[in-house]
């Protein structure tokens, strides 16, 4: 997009005569600071902000969306998933895969079709999902089995190449099912869980399994199936220690279940 001539003709006596630092506490970068003061003033007038302070000036889009996405994030410390699309500027999916492999985020990528636009009914899949699992974890177990019910039914009707988001209802699912102690009815549940995320090749997956199969496991276990419980959970470790490369924390979590259930035998 070219400069609009406005801008380049304000521009012009900045970058050959007022060029000094802004920040600076010299009169030269002076003038630049009281330029970049004024800008500033006229954004906020423009879009109604409160202060001047809330208005941030930065080197390009790419670090906008950063700023944005990080400064958010660290607003809201206990907010953990992140939606977005698998269309977004590199800048955007390049921080959210940042944040999903090295810090733990879950990111949901939606897909689009070919004129770019959202399948509202898979967001709605994802936010069904979403809402469930708050509320199975707030104990509205009953209240949580509709939502979830739903969006496995939409998640299998969209038929999404990707796997893991039908897995992640599914497990939630199987989540509900334990905690109401419908054991049999959450051991299929979560055992389909685990079968689409084996089917899927990445991180997330190798992720996800390491949560279901330790949940396979302690599920087995309550029903008094040990051997299974202990091929779940042998499972788990194989899976954690390929994931977390021998991370220290992770395999004592899985031989720690390991403890438990030889402690029921």
């Amino acid at each position: 997009t070219p400069v609009a001539p406005e801008v380049v003709e304000k521009m012009i006596p900045l970058l050959t005569d007022h060029f000094g630092h802004p920040s600076s506490m010299h009169s030269f970068g002076a003038r630049a600071g009281d330029e970049v003061a004024e800008a500033r003033e006229k954004v906020k007038n423009l879009l109604g902000a409160t202060q001047t302070s809330e208005i941030v000036f930065t080197g390009g889009g790419s670090e906008s969306d950063n700023l944005a996405i990080i400064g958010t994030l660290h607003a809201y410390p206990t907010k953990r998933h992140l939606i977005t699309t698998s269309v977004e500027h590199p800048a955007v999916l390049g921080l959210c895969r940042d944040l999903e492999k090295r810090h733990g985020y879950e990111v949901t990528f939606l897909s689009v079709d070919g004129k770019g636009q959202l399948d509202l009914d898979e967001l709605r899949a994802h936010l069904l999902t979403i809402i469930g699992a708050v509320k199975a974890e707030m104990g509205y177990h009953d209240e949580a089995v509709p939502l979830l019910d739903e969006a496995i039914a939409l998640y299998r009707e969209l038929e999404l190449e990707d796997l893991m988001p039908l897995s992640r209802a599914l497990f939630q699912r199987g989540i509900v099912g334990w905690y109401m102690s419908d054991l049999v009815e959450a051991q299929g549940w979560l055992e389909e869980a685990q079968a689409l995320a084996e089917q899927v090749d990445s991180e997330e997956s190798l992720l996800h399994q390491t949560y279901t199969l330790n949940v396979l496991g302690m599920v087995a276990s309550l029903l008094n199936d040990f051997d299974t419980s202990i091929a779940w959970h042998e499972k788990s470790l194989a899976v954690r220690r390929e994931y977390y490369e021998e991370s220290h924390w992770e395999v004592a979590a899985s031989q720690m279940n390991f403890a438990i259930v030889y402690s029921k035998l």
